[in-house]
C-alpha cells in the first residue's frame, strides 16, 4: 500500500492510499487515491511535457 502526503479534500486530513495509475490520454495520466473518511476517490491528473 502506498500512501502520499496529498489531503483529502472531504476530511482535510493526508491519508490518501494509493489505487492505481493510468493513462488517461495522450502524454496524461490519472492517479486514483482513496481515503478512509467517506471512502472518496480522489483522482490526480498529471501531463508529460514533449521534448
Amino acid at each position: 500500500m502506498i500512501v502520499d502526503d496529498k489531503y483529502c479534500p472531504q476530511c482535510g486530513k493526508q491519508t490518501l492510499q494509493f489505487i492505481e495509475q493510468c493513462e488517461a490520454g495522450e502524454g496524461e495520466w490519472k492517479t486514483s487515491w482513496a481515503c478512509n473518511c467517506t471512502r472518496a476517490i480522489v483522482y490526480i491528473y498529471t501531463w508529460e511535457e514533449k521534448d
